[in-house]
């Protein structure tokens, strides 16, 4: 479930506010700001684990398989390519969390769904373990680690996906290298389990993993990894098998050299069908303390599932488990917004740009002020994924008419200063953007090239004339502008 991407820039500057009910001076907080939009190269559907070798950077993304990309950095990754897994469990698997040994190998970890726990369509995730010596092309299954007790399942839940499981999971090394922290969602039938758990394997039992890893209970790490019980770190506040659930799920988690603190992304569900409430954000200092994480701070309204920061920096190497001061935040695989972590006291970043995006939006014409822009009448129109655009976006609504142009004014705001736009169309053709200044832009593309189009205009416009040569079959997206 999505719900509308489109945030004000209200919104946006309101995540720099003290997390609910903290102290702004006594934890970090975080500040979001619009950035041109990026999406990983495959379908999303979990947690994304990267990693380096040499200048290499490797990523992973997983729609019930998994795949692998490759590139220089994190903007440069290539076409996905599926990889192999000897295993022999039935049902999907997808690979949320990675950690490359210093003698090159490989070790992943994977949530598994078995087809038809309790009735068709309901499963149970497990947690299992993975190795590779060839930097995630081919995977041997090292067996499962995570799973919830016998009898613990929920077949008359009301939830749409689960009757119980372990699962939806990120994987972090202690700073010390002693162990493998796993942070995951607990979906067993007795509420005072369900939440966000935590467990660990010594990092030297990972190439023998099976039975050796432990959950948190009652203070201490007592229970077996298979078949243990749990005390969650976050309990939900209304039952995931229930007409109402209210619970944190799907931990991703990284270590913030800039705050020297590890960090928690986590959604929020609030229905059945797992509709996604917000973003929220937790601080801690101590992997082994699972009583020491804060309460989780509101960072974002609504928005995809997946929550995750990645770090941008190729220097450092950062990935999915190592970030600073700055980072691209993602949502089931897209970004539009850097993620900023600052310590107490520390200034915020100036605010970015206005950004206007069009998810949530039905098909149909688009007339009048949207998005703090005056689209005219009739003139647009916005519609589904169109030629590698994989959101809601909008088109010159001129029918067969070729080429096609379009105005956007700045309406009741003002002159307004266009920083970038994301610009695509089914065939090879010509873009050409102008202005009430003077000020111009063309460019030639590639068909179904989702390019991020910077004019680099200095001077605000009253208007902006947008000239297609191929007509409505080009399509615009992420739209940020200054005033």
């Amino acid at each position: 479930m999505r719900a509308s991407f489109l945030l004000s820039m209200a919104s946006i500057l309101l995540s720099v506010l003290p997390l609910r009910g903290q102290s702004q001076t006594s934890h970090p907080t975080v500040a979001l700001r619009a950035a041109p939009y990026q999406r990983f190269p495959a379908p999303t559907d979990s947690n994304s684990p990267a990693h380096w070798d040499g200048r290499t950077l490797y990523l992973f993304n997983s729609s019930f398989w998994p795949v692998r990309s490759t590139g220089g950095d994190l903007f440069t990754l290539g076409d996905a390519r599926p990889v192999s897994i000897r295993t022999g469990l039935p049902g999907g698997i997808w690979l949320e969390a990675s950690f490359r040994d210093q003698n090159g190998t490989l070790y992943g970890w994977y949530h598994n769904e078995p087809p038809g726990v309790c009735r068709p369509g309901l499963t149970a995730p497990r947690i299992g373990a993975l190795r590779s010596t060839n930097n995630g092309l081919n995977w041997q299954d090292l067996g499962l680690v995570l799973e919830t007790p016998p009898g613990t399942n929920d077949c008359g839940t009301r939830n749409f996906f689960f009757a119980g499981g372990n699962g939806d999971f990120s994987v972090l090394l202690d700073a010390e290298g002693q162990y493998l922290y796993f942070f995951f969602s607990n979906y067993p039938a007795k509420i005072s389990e369900q939440g966000v758990a935590v467990a660990r394997l010594r990092y030297q039992d990972r190439n023998d993993p099976a039975g050796k890893a432990w959950k948190w209970f009652n203070g201490s790490w007592t229970k077996p990894g298979l078949g243990g019980h749990v005390t969650p770190v976050f309990r939900v506040t209304g039952d995931w098998h229930g007409p109402n659930p209210d619970a944190f799920w799907g931990p991703s988690i990284h270590w913030n050299h800039h705050l020297g603190r590890y960090v928690l992304l986590l959604n929020r569900a609030i229905d059945p069908d797992w509709t996604q409430e917000g973003v929220y954000v937790s601080f801690h200092h101590d992997l082994s303390d699972p009583t020491g994480w804060i309460r989780p701070g509101k960072i974002f309204d609504g928005g995809g599932w997946y929550p995750q920061v990645i770090g941008t920096d190729a220097a450092l190497k950062e990935t999915d488990k190592l970030a600073g001061a700055s980072a691209r935040f993602f949502l089931r695989g897209e970004s539009s917004y850097l993620i900023h972590f600052l310590n107490p006291g520390e200034p915020e970043p100036p605010a970015g740009p206005n950004l206007i995006d069009f998810e949530g939006r039905p098909d149909g014409p688009l007339s009048g002020e949207y998005g703090g822009l005056d689209w005219g009448q009739g003139v647009w129109a916005t519609g589904g994924p169109w030629a590698g655009v994989p959101s809601t976006n909008v088109f010159l609504n001129t029918g067969n008419a070729v080429p096609a142009s379009g105005r956007i004014s700045g309406g009741t705001g003002g002159a307004f200063l266009l920083q970038s736009l994301v610009a695509s169309a089914d065939g090879s053709w010509t873009l050409t953007l102008s202005d009430s200044n003077g000020q111009s832009f063309q460019g030639s593309f590639d068909a179904n090239e989702a390019a991020t189009v910077v004019p680099g205009w200095t001077l605000p416009s009253q208007w902006v004339e947008v000239h297609s040569s191929i007509g409505w079959n080009a399509v615009f997206d992420s739209i940020t502008y200054f005033r």
